[in-house]
Parts: structure tokens; C-alpha cells; sequence
């Protein structure tokens, strides 16, 4: 009994293997399309996000601010070079008479609030809809106004100290929780780098599979449908083969070529 339904096991298999081997054409698109079609799409993504030139537009209305935005302007223009991203930027004092894929706007008052303890100061950016240069440009802007705002904070925490005549560190002040993190093995053990690893390699696996599954499941309906459309499905269930062996046969060889 098993040896019958190896051999009808085997018999389907080749069967699939002879169908998808006459359509040389589909063939070669199942294998190339992969292999080239999505570095290709990587790389002209890529080559149209270096080539492309962000404009970026510093609006300064508060005369007092322009040492803050010529640093941030330096800065931005330090994380954008090693982002490979190619930035025009202007500084002016005027507001913009054009249209820029980022504008950053420093409104009257800035510096003033930003010099107060308790101040909070307005930096308005806005960028282009539906540009992804921009929207990194944007990200940079964000990163470093964030660094900007914790060294002041900083700052603030030092003046106070000094006003309440008191000696203390401003980062244990503002992080007075520290996480310490770790993993550990079901037995309770304390777990080594290599299990660690190991266990965020199976989970990348399981995520993998799903590419290999998705194209299998397409190509054995196509081969069922195909099948049927040739009037050769109600043969092979009609003969001595299980129908757990068709399907069986057609999911082997699926994906063999999916994998």
C-alpha cells in the first residue's frame, strides 16, 4: 500500500515536472523576475533618491536665532552626506517666495522663549506631499531639533542646580531609571549570544517561508485550473491515484520550483 502511493507520488511529481517544462516561457519568468526584477527596483530607487536634490529653506524671523539655525543647517548638512542624500539649503530672512521641498520657518520670539526656564519655543517645518527625499529630509531636521532640545534642557537643569546652590548630574536627574535588559533560557539559566541568535534566525525563517508558500499555492491552483481546462482533471481522479496523492504530487513539485 505505501509503495502504491509512492509510486503515484512520484508519477504525479513527474507529471507536473513535464507541464512546466514545456512552458519554457513561464519558466523563465518564474526564475528571472525575482533574481533581477527586485535588485533592479532597489537599485533605481536607490539611484533616483541620491540623484534627486532636496531644497531646503530656512525662513529666519527672529534675528536672534541665526547662530541656532547656522548650526543646524551644519548639522543637517553633516547627517544628509552620510545619508547620501543631496541637499540645497537657504537661509534667509525673508519668507519663502517659492515653493521648496522643505521649509523650515523660525518664527519672531524664538530665541527669547528658548532663553527662559520654563520657555518653549516654535521651529514650524513643513515638506513637499508625496516627495520621499523630502520626507528624509525632513527626519534629519526632527533628529537633530530633538538633540537640540535635550541639550538645552540640560542647560536648564545646570541653572537650576545652580540656583538651588546643589551639585547634581542632569542625566541622572532626567533618566532616573535605567533598563537592564537580557534573555534567559527555560530552564532558567542565564542564555549565552549563540541561543540568542539562534533563536532570531528561526524567526527570520518563519518569515521567509511565507515568500516560498505564496507562489506554491499560486502555481498548484494554476495546475488544478490547468488541469481542468484541459478536460484531464476528471481523467486523473478517475484513475487508481488518490486524490491525496494528486495534491500531494502537485504541492512536491510547486515548492520544489517556489524554493
Amino acid at each position: 500500500m505505501a509503495a502504491s502511493r509512492s509510486s503515484a507520488l512520484r508519477t504525479v511529481i513527474w507529471k507536473e515536472l513535464i507541464d512546466i517544462g514545456r512552458d519554457r516561457r513561464a519558466l523563465a519568468l518564474m526564475i528571472l523576475i525575482p533574481l533581477v526584477g527586485l535588485p533592479l527596483m532597489a537599485l533605481i530607487a536607490s539611484g533616483l533618491s541620491s540623484a534627486q536634490v532636496v531644497t531646503v529653506y530656512f525662513a529666519i524671523l527672529d534675528n536672534k536665532s541665526y547662530p541656532i539655525v547656522n548650526w543646524l543647517s551644519s548639522q543637517l548638512r553633516q547627517d544628509a552626506l552620510q545619508q547620501g542624500l543631496n541637499l540645497n539649503i537657504t537661509i534667509s530672512s525673508a519668507p519663502p517666495s517659492g515653493v521648496y521641498d522643505v521649509e523650515v520657518i523660525v518664527p519672531y520670539g524664538f530665541y527669547e522663549n528658548l532663553s527662559k526656564l520654563d520657555g518653549v519655543a516654535v521651529m514650524i517645518v513643513r515638506s513637499m506631499v508625496g516627495n520621499y527625499a523630502s520626507q528624509e529630509a525632513m527626519s534629519l531636521i526632527s533628529s537633530i531639533v530633538s538633540q537640540l532640545s535635550g541639550q538645552i534642557v540640560v542647560e536648564r537643569v545646570e541653572e537650576l542646580a545652580k540656583l538651588a546652590n546643589v551639585s547634581i548630574v542632569p542625566s541622572q536627574l532626567l533618566n532616573p531609571i535605567q533598563l537592564s535588559s537580557g534573555y534567559y533560557l527555560p530552564s532558567g539559566a542565564a542564555a549565552t549570544q549563540q541561543p540568542v541568535q539562534l533563536s532570531f534566525s528561526v524567526r527570520l525563517l518563519e518569515f521567509s517561508l511565507f515568500f516560498v508558500v505564496n507562489p506554491a499555492i499560486v502555481l498548484v491552483t494554476d495546475s488544478f485550473l490547468g488541469e481542468k481546462e484541459r478536460k484531464t482533471l476528471e481523467v486523473c481522479c478517475r484513475h487508481r491515484y488518490r486524490r491525496e496523492s494528486l495534491s500531494s504530487g502537485s504541492s512536491h513539485q510547486q515548492l520544489s520550483w517556489a524554493s
